[in-house]
Formats: C-alpha cells, structure tokens, sequence
C-alpha cells in the first residue's frame, strides 16, 4: 500500500470521526464539500508524498489528535507544532491512560496558543536514550515542516543531561530554528535563563530516573536471595501462562529441550569434548537453543556450567601483585621468552600479577606497559649489542637482552634477529667510512 492510499483513508477516517461526534454538532455546509471532495480524490490522484534519496525507515506510531474540530477554523499562517508524548513501558501504552491525558494536555495547550497541531507522535520506551522510533519521527517532520516540538514535560522528550545538551545543540539551543515547548513548564531555549533551567529539570529528572534504577536493582538482588529467577527463561525451561499466589510466572521444564540437555550432559561425561559435541549436534539435526543461529561453545559451555558438568575457577585477587615496577620487570622478562602480548597477559593472570586498576590482562594493556618500561636509545643499544656480540651470544640471545633490559626496537615490538644483525652491519660500515 503506498503513501497516497495511507493519506487518502487517513483523511477519510478524520472526517468520518468529525462528521460523528455528536447530535448537537451538526457538520456544516463547508464540511459537506469537503467530505465530497475527498470522496471525489482517489488514491491514484492523491498528491503523493515527497521522494527522498534515502531509503526510509518503518513509520514510527502516530497518534492522531483526537479533538481537531479548532484546526478547521485556525488561521493558515499559524505557528505549526508537533506533539510528542511517551509511557516507559508497552504495559502503560496498552493501558492507555497516561497517553491520553498528554494528548489532551498538549491538544489545550496547542489550543489555547493558537497552535496549528499537525501530528502527535508517540513512544512506549524508557527515556534512557534517544534511540527511540518516535521521538525520531517527530524530529524529522519538524525538520521538514519548521514546525515546533511541544511535549507535556521535559522528562518526556529525555531523562539524560548529555542528551538536552545535544538537542539543545543541534536543534533548539540559540540561533537554531527550532523551539522545544512545555506544558507544565514554559521555557524559552534561545535565552541562557531559559537553558539554565531547561538543564536543572533534567538534572533532576536524570536524578529521579537513577534512583528508580537503583531501587530496581536492590529489589532484584532480594528477589535473587529468595531463590526467584530474574531474567529470560533459561534453555530447557520457560514461564508458565498463569502466576502463582505471589503474582509471578514460574518455571517449568520444556521436555524437548530438557531432553537435548540431558543428551550433551552424556556426551560430556563419555569424554567427549565441547567441539565434539557441537559436531555430533549438527550432524543429528538437534535444533539449536531459541534465538542461536546454530550450535557453538558458548552454548554448550553455559549448559554444562547449568549442570555442574564443568566450572570455572575464581581467581584470588586480593593478594595480587599489583606493584607497576615489580610487573613491568616482569612483563620484560616474559618478553623476552619471545611470549606474545596475549601469552603474557594470560601468563601474568596465573602467576597472580595483576595490572593497577582491573582484574584482567588485555593485549592493549600489556602493550600499554611496555611502552612506560621500555625505551629507544641507539647508542646505548649499539654499545650492548657490540658487548654481547664478543661473547660470542647469538643474534636471538642478544635480542632477547635487549628486551629485559628495556630496549626496544626504533618502530616497537619485539626484537628479531635480523634486527640485531641490522645494527652490527650499520656499525660495521661506520668503522669502515672513518677509516
């Protein structure tokens, strides 16, 4: 169905919602022609929405303005504006309430201004972010309309001081186009009064949004102690239709997945290893966990941890060795074995040498501490490779006191034999030009 037909049956909708609303408003001589002109317009001849050379996105909800009887008699040269409202759950959406009360907030403000409402887009997602289908809608068609944004309350558009202070930025701050209105609270985004308390509400609603967060997630850390699941059903399980006494859904075994599970638990206790496994499961045509392409390590991984098939050891990090100096000495050292960034950290990890802040080796910060301990100086380099060449070492042996002792190659890394060669045959054509 293309644009022209949404438009068409949209406008015939509005009309036909117009024409019957109630005994004692009668429809006019005017909207009587303009119910026989729409009949008369077909979908073909309908004016069709503008082209774009970009590819468009799935419409975001729209909530057409219930009461729009005042549009019909508002002056063409009104000022355009566009409503946003928002429920942080698709619960509240299908409830209803909250959305229709900030239409109707938004429908008298407009009102009341002698505001032309074109749209009132809408969005049942928390105000975390921006990313939300909506609020993207409502910004683009006011991008392509100059019209304004009105919104019941701020803590509807954002929840985020780094998100207003994009929008402020980008779209309503001073010299920019655009203009955010408030219902509960008008503010004026070109003056600097007007930002300073456009950024202390959404301090605190930022604060207000943290706070029920925090209170979440202790009441999910007590709901943990009391044995209740928290999160997704599990492979091999899912919720039940109907609560128990307490209000919540219980879980109970899916007997074809419980099946494959109690499958792998065999193979893994025949001594077969994950890859294995993952092999026989593919060939037999065992249909992988819910939301998995197919099977992999991680799945079969997190199954026999579930069955206390395998563990995982806890590492005791309160004795580490987090000294920056005794590390780095170590971390030469290990270098110098010609160990891999990756090698080192893991190597680290087993001898309990632990990195100042985290509890975890990465090869960016293995690298990162090579950079601090090891240094380029090419004539104190020059000098030990020529002493340790006359002690008849090898080129691998002199690279690898190169390293322990905190040299490193002029472009970094690890030092290769044909580098040290490198820097004997240099040597060598200097002695020879002087002489």
């Amino acid at each position: 169905m293309n644009a022209a037909t949404n438009q068409y049956k949209s406008l015939k909708n509005l009309l036909a919602r117009l024409c019957n609303r109630s005994s004692t408003q009668k429809p006019t001589a005017h909207h009587r022609k303009a119910k026989g002109r729409l009949l008369q317009r077909t979908p073909k001849t309908a004016r069709k929405a503008p082209t774009s050379t970009h590819k468009r996105a799935k419409s975001a909800p729209v909530a057409e303005p219930a009461g729009i009887a005042y549009r019909l008699t508002m002056d063409k040269n009104a000022p355009k504006a566009i409503g946003y409202v928002r429920v942080s759950t698709e619960m509240q959406a299908a409830d209803g309430i909250s959305l229709d009360a900030q239409r109707e907030s938004i429908e008298d403000y407009c009102k009341a201004h002698k505001l032309n409402l074109i749209h009132i887009y809408q969005d049942d997602h928390t105000g975390k972010t921006l990313d939300r289908k909506g609020l993207r809608a409502a910004i683009k068609h006011m991008e392509e309309s100059g019209a304004m944004l009105v919104a019941v309350k701020l803590d509807r558009v954002t929840r985020n001081v780094h998100d207003l202070g994009h929008l402020l930025k980008t779209y309503f701050g001073d010299g920019r186009p655009y203009s955010l209105r408030l219902v509960q609270f008008p503010v004026d985004t070109s003056s600097s009064i007007g930002r300073l308390m456009l950024n202390i509400i959404c301090s605190v609603a930022q604060w207000e949004r943290e706070e029920i967060c925090a209170r979440t997630r202790a009441g999910m850390v007590y709901l943990k102690k009391q044995g209740v699941y928290i999160g997704g059903a599990p492979y091999g399980k899912r919720y039940t239709d109907k609560p128990d006494a307490d209000g919540r859904r219980v879980l109970v075994d899916v007997p074809k997945e419980r099946a494959i599970i109690n499958y792998i638990c065999e193979l893994h206790d025949g001594g077969a290893k994950p890859a294995e496994i993952i092999q026989i499961l593919k060939d037999e045509g065992r249909p992988p966990p819910r939301k998995a392409a197919a099977w992999s390590y991680q799945n079969v991984h997190k199954i026999l941890r579930r069955e206390d098939r395998i563990t995982v050891r806890e590492w005791e990090r309160s004795t580490a060795i987090r000294d920056k100096a005794v590390v780095s000495k170590r971390i030469l050292e290990l270098r110098a074995d010609d160990l891999n960034l990756s090698e080192i950290g893991r190597q680290l990890t087993r001898e309990n040498y632990m990195p100042v802040r985290g509890s975890k080796w990465y090869a960016a910060t293995v690298q990162a501490y090579l950079k601090e301990c090891a240094t380029y100086d090419q004539s104190s380099i020059v000098k030990l490779v020529l002493s340790l060449r006359e002690e008849k070492k090898t080129f691998s042996e002199i690279g690898a006191e190169l390293t322990l002792r905190g040299f490193t190659p002029q472009r970094g890394g690890r030092w290769f034999p044909a580098q040290v060669k490198a820097i004997l045959d240099l040597n060598q054509r200097v002695l020879t030009r002087a002489d």
